[in-house]
């Protein structure tokens, strides 16, 4: 490898674990002190807690304060009991370093790989191909800087793109574009042009840690069916398609989906009012970030609140009501600045004028068909090969690739079901209602 993409993967490599640690700060104390019965599982999700409380922070203050003031404020503020837990709990630390160390792996080796285009071009820019990237996001961050987001209403003196994105097509992600990216900025020293990219990875990358949790608290599944599930989201071809579209709000939204549903369906099985506040906490900040991911979490959530209905003894559906009165009302106390901008100042209305239409802009209009979502690299790509003329070595690889592509998707749908016979039905029913519904949304 030559020395300049040594030295930027290093570099990379060094950005990411300083924002994970920052991160781990702000959502270890709340994550341990909401999850006490999760042992050290919960090491596996204090990092997307902590991007969920960020989040909100940006979300509350950024009218007031410039984006790198309020990460300071919230480190500040949280740092303390995260260390105090920290030092409490250190011998669960000991207890699930195996999980940890297996899951940091696989989320680091995804962050390299969906960096990959960038390395290869030897310098921190943008690796995604719309331009859009550059013109809005990039001059978003560089305004808030040193500047508090600009009030969405009421005139303004419009002074470069990025105010004027904050002011019109800013209202569909209240206070949440560029915000990262801009005290990245500050805090690291790094121009804003080469922070966005990396926190664009960093957050498709913090999904493993959920995920892996999911599988192994939720689930109850082996150390190595978390591996293998890592590696499916790590391979995912969607991923990639959001990293190369510059697509930094679902990248961001995509690990608190993930901590969501997991910490929801954890909430359900132990009739945890604690638990249902963190799924409050972490629902809550995806309003203001992406708001489909809102919707579509709120829809995997109610297949598991339904299956546990259905399926649970009399006192179980009566104790069901506590976490789930503790998730609503976190989630709308933090969502309420979000939601505000979105019903007062417009946002939620542009939202809604784009549902069921085509956006001729280059980038995902629709769902695309399910197995090319489900599919994983090099998989998928097969969906998309069957009606091309395909070269000889191609013609060769595409029967073994089209089998492999199928055996992916019974293995997901045969482990709903394993899920299911196993007394895990609840869990199952958050996992299909997702794929149904976009299943259904896509025909």
């Amino acid at each position: 490898m030559p020395l300049i993409p040594l030295l930027m993967v290093s570099e990379a490599i060094a950005l990411a674990i300083g924002m994970v640690v920052f991160l781990v700060l702000l959502g270890f104390g709340i994550t341990s002190v909401l999850l006490p019965e999760s042992s050290g599982y919960r090491w596996l999700l204090a990092p997307a807690a902590g991007l969920a409380v960020l989040t909100l922070s940006f979300q509350w203050l950024d009218p007031v304060l410039p984006p790198h003031l309020v990460a300071l404020l919230v480190f500040l503020l949280l740092t303390p009991l995260s260390v105090f837990v920290g030092w409490r709990g250190r011998g669960v630390l000991r207890e699930g370093w195996r999980d940890l160390a297996g899951a940091g792996a696989v989320a680091l080796a995804f962050f390299i790989a969906l960096l990959q285009i960038v390395f290869q071009r030897g310098f921190f820019t943008l690796g995604g191909f719309p331009s859009d990237n550059v013109f809005i996001y990039i001059q978003a961050a560089q305004y808030l800087r040193d500047h508090s987001a600009p009030s969405l209403s009421g005139p303004l003196g419009i002074h470069n793109p990025g105010t004027y994105y904050l002011t019109t097509t800013g209202t569909s992600f209240p206070n949440s574009v560029g915000s990262l990216d801009a005290a990245a900025s500050v805090l690291t020293g790094w121009p804003v042009y080469a922070v966005h990219e990396p926190v664009l990875a960093l957050g498709l990358a913090l999904t493993i840690g959920p995920i892996w949790f999911l599988i192994r608290a939720g689930l109850g599944g082996s150390w190595l069916t978390a591996l293998a599930a890592g590696a499916v989201v790590a391979t995912n071809q969607l991923s990639y398609w959001t990293i190369g579209l510059g697509f930094q709000q679902e990248s961001l939204a995509l690990p608190l989906f993930v901590t969501g549903a997991a910490v929801a369906a954890h909430a359900f099985r132990t009739e945890s009012i604690r638990a249902g506040i963190l799924a409050g906490i972490v629902g809550g900040a995806l309003p203001g970030l992406y708001l489909p991911l809102a919707a579509l979490l709120c829809i995997c959530v109610l297949g598991c609140f339904a299956v546990h209905l259905a399926t649970g003894p009399t006192q179980h559906r009566r104790q069901l009501l506590r976490p789930v009165v503790a998730a609503i009302c976190a989630g709308a106390a933090g969502a309420a600045a979000a939601l505000y901008v979105l019903v007062a100042d417009g946002g939620l209305a542009v939202w809604l004028g784009s549902l069921g239409s085509r956006v001729p802009a280059g980038a995902i209009s629709k769902f695309p068909a399910l197995p090319y979502l489900a599919g994983t690299v090099p998989l998928a790509h097969i969906w998309e090969l069957s009606p091309q003329v395909l070269g000889s070595l191609q013609g060769a690889a595409f029967p073994f690739l089209f089998v492999a592509s199928g055996i992916v998707l019974l293995l997901l749908v045969l482990g709903a079901f394993s899920a299911a016979i196993e007394g895990r039905a609840p869990e199952a029913a958050l996992l299909l209602a997702g794929p149904v519904f976009v299943a259904s949304a896509g025909l």
